[in-house]
Protein backbone atom coordinates (compact mmCIF):
# COMPACT_ATOMS: atom_id res chain seq x y z
CA UNK A 1 0.00 0.00 0.00
CA UNK A 2 1.00 3.40 -0.51
CA UNK A 3 2.47 5.98 2.08
CA UNK A 4 -0.61 7.65 3.41
CA UNK A 5 -2.94 5.10 3.20
CA UNK A 6 -5.61 4.54 5.97
CA UNK A 7 -6.82 1.16 7.18
CA UNK A 8 -8.50 -0.30 9.91
CA UNK A 9 -8.21 -3.98 11.56
CA UNK A 10 -10.34 -6.72 10.41
CA UNK A 11 -9.18 -8.72 13.30
CA UNK A 12 -7.20 -7.17 16.84
CA UNK A 13 -3.37 -7.10 16.11
CA UNK A 14 -0.78 -5.10 18.26
CA UNK A 15 -3.23 -5.11 20.98
CA UNK A 16 -4.97 -2.55 18.91
CA UNK A 17 -9.12 -3.71 18.90
CA UNK A 18 -10.70 -4.78 15.66
CA UNK A 19 -11.55 -1.78 13.55
CA UNK A 20 -8.88 0.24 15.24
CA UNK A 21 -7.18 2.68 12.18
CA UNK A 22 -3.79 2.10 10.65
CA UNK A 23 -1.41 4.74 8.87
CA UNK A 24 0.70 3.33 6.20
CA UNK A 25 3.69 5.72 6.70
CA UNK A 26 6.43 3.55 4.82
CA UNK A 27 6.72 0.92 1.48
CA UNK A 28 9.66 -1.12 1.40
CA UNK A 29 8.99 -2.46 -1.59
CA UNK A 30 8.04 -6.10 -0.28
CA UNK A 31 5.55 -4.60 2.40
CA UNK A 32 4.31 -1.42 4.14
CA UNK A 33 4.81 -0.42 7.73
CA UNK A 34 2.00 0.79 9.61
CA UNK A 35 1.20 2.71 12.62
CA UNK A 36 -1.25 2.30 15.02
CA UNK A 37 -3.55 4.35 18.15
CA UNK A 38 -1.67 2.71 20.55
CA UNK A 39 1.93 3.50 19.17
CA UNK A 40 2.64 -0.23 18.21
CA UNK A 41 3.94 -0.44 14.42
CA UNK A 42 4.49 -3.22 12.33
CA UNK A 43 5.46 -4.18 8.46
CA UNK A 44 2.72 -6.45 6.84
CA UNK A 45 3.17 -8.29 3.41
CA UNK A 46 0.82 -7.74 0.78
CA UNK A 47 -0.62 -11.03 1.67
CA UNK A 48 -1.22 -9.96 5.58
CA UNK A 49 -2.53 -6.56 3.99
CA UNK A 50 -5.04 -8.98 2.48
CA UNK A 51 -5.73 -10.60 5.56
CA UNK A 52 -5.40 -8.21 8.41
CA UNK A 53 -6.88 -4.66 6.68
CA UNK A 54 -9.25 -3.16 4.97
CA UNK A 55 -8.19 0.11 3.04
CA UNK A 56 -10.68 3.00 4.45
CA UNK A 57 -9.01 6.38 3.22
CA UNK A 58 -6.04 8.33 1.58
CA UNK A 59 -4.21 11.04 3.13
CA UNK A 60 -2.14 13.14 0.20
CA UNK A 61 -0.41 14.87 2.82
CA UNK A 62 0.83 11.69 4.79
CA UNK A 63 1.79 10.33 1.38
CA UNK A 64 5.42 12.18 1.44
CA UNK A 65 5.97 11.57 4.96
CA UNK A 66 9.61 10.11 4.20
CA UNK A 67 10.50 7.38 7.14
CA UNK A 68 13.83 7.50 8.33
CA UNK A 69 13.70 5.48 11.35
CA UNK A 70 11.51 3.84 14.27
CA UNK A 71 12.76 6.55 16.49
CA UNK A 72 11.32 9.49 14.25
CA UNK A 73 8.02 7.66 14.00
CA UNK A 74 7.74 7.49 17.71
CA UNK A 75 8.39 11.05 18.30
CA UNK A 76 6.38 11.96 15.65
CA UNK A 77 3.59 9.78 16.88
CA UNK A 78 4.42 11.30 20.89
CA UNK A 79 4.74 14.82 19.62
CA UNK A 80 1.05 14.51 17.99
CA UNK A 81 1.62 14.42 14.33
CA UNK A 82 -0.79 11.50 13.53
CA UNK A 83 -3.30 12.34 15.92
CA UNK A 84 -5.57 14.43 13.35
CA UNK A 85 -5.57 11.59 10.59
CA UNK A 86 -6.26 9.01 13.68
CA UNK A 87 -9.56 11.09 14.83
CA UNK A 88 -10.82 11.51 11.39
CA UNK A 89 -11.44 7.73 11.09
CA UNK A 90 -11.98 6.52 14.09
CA UNK A 91 -14.57 4.41 14.65
CA UNK A 92 -17.12 5.89 17.99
Amino acid sequence: MKVGTIVKLKVPLLGNPMDAVGIAFNDYGSGTQFLFPNGNLDGLDVEEQGRFLEEIGFEPELSSYTFSSVIRVYNNFENGFFNAYFEKYRND
